[in-house]
């Protein structure tokens, strides 16, 4: 494998935004990836079925040379993710959503960081918060900033905020884009298969302005986890030798633990809750970070 010099190369970086009824947002995503320090880029905007008028605010920015414009029928998120991907030319592929918005040296800072190692496949970076009218939120718990070899933290936590993150193109030839019958977790899914080949590196800037929406936990909580277990079962089938039965059923377990607790958050005591409460416990105990999970969920200790 070669290392890119950018010095010399300076390779083709091709961002990738889905796009469906962005209209309030979409302009400032848009120009905060065209004025990337970083100049070697191209912008694939995919307009995922908007019924808005996200189509009229794009067409201003079709002149450019950088940008790329499809549209297609509604077909979601993840659909849209990999149209993008699949008309991509650049060496290196990120992304950016309609509704958040890029530091202006994102890529210049995270490439430095991916150009040093030629086993750095993927570059995170810290991310800003911010409500639907711009305005900086504080988030409740902070990024840990782990590098390297991360496939046995990925298994018990997706920490890797998606929209912050740029990648090798080998990564996709290697391992495939999003998996399209998944609605939810997509990203996780696709570093874990990343980290079975590549490592990780991170920038502890805030690169990424990522918007949060009222109520997004409480709505998604019950698709995220069952989801997740879905993930972890097929991700262990497709790849055995890289996750031991042992640490399997741990991971399990804290999904279930992780289940339990936002039940009790969000709906209280009831039968789910004790449900799945006893599957994290009856399922793997050894880790200290799962029973705690319970602990807190049967306590009501937010």
């Amino acid at each position: 494998m070669k290392t890119v010099n950018p010095e010399i190369d300076m390779p083709l970086v091709s961002i990738v935004m889905a796009a469906y009824n962005a209209a309030d947002f979409i302009a400032e995503a848009i120009e905060s990836v065209l004025n990337q320090t970083y100049k070697n880029i191209e912008l694939i905007i995919v307009n995922d079925g908007s019924k808005d008028n996200t189509a009229q605010i794009v067409e201003k920015y079709l002149p450019s040379n950088k940008v790329k414009y499809l549209s297609q029928e509604n077909a979601g998120q993840t659909v849209a993710k990999n149209n993008g991907i699949k008309n991509a030319s650049g060496k290196i592929i990120g992304f950016c959503d309609a509704d958040d918005y890029w530091h202006t040296e994102k890529l210049e800072k995270q490439l430095s960081i991916l150009f040093s190692d030629e086993k750095i496949g993927i570059v995170y970076s810290d991310i800003q918060a911010i409500n639907q009218h711009g305005e900086k939120i504080k988030l409740t718990e902070k990024l840990n900033g782990k590098q390297g070899d991360l496939l046995n933290d990925l298994l018990f936590d997706n920490f890797i905020p998606f929209g912050s993150a740029i990648f090798r193109i080998e990564c996709i030839h290697e391992h495939g884009g999003f998996n399209e019958s998944y609605r939810m977790g997509i990203d996780w899914d696709l570093w874990l298969r990343f980290s079975t080949s590549w490592k990780f590196g991170f920038s502890n800037e805030k690169l990424y302005f990522y918007r949060e929406w009222d109520g997004q936990m409480s709505r998604n909580y019950n698709g995220r986890y069952t989801g997740a277990l879905i993930i972890l079962e097929n991700f262990k089938n497709k790849y055995p030798s890289f996750i031991p039965q042992n640490i399997y059923r741990e991971a399990v377990s804290d999904i279930y633990a992780n289940y339990a607790y936002h039940i009790s958050l969000y709906e209280g005591y009831n039968r789910r809750l004790l449900k799945y409460s006893i599957k994290a416990l009856a399922t793997g105990f050894t880790r200290v970070e799962t029973t705690k999970r319970v602990a807190r969920a049967l306590l009501r200790r937010f």
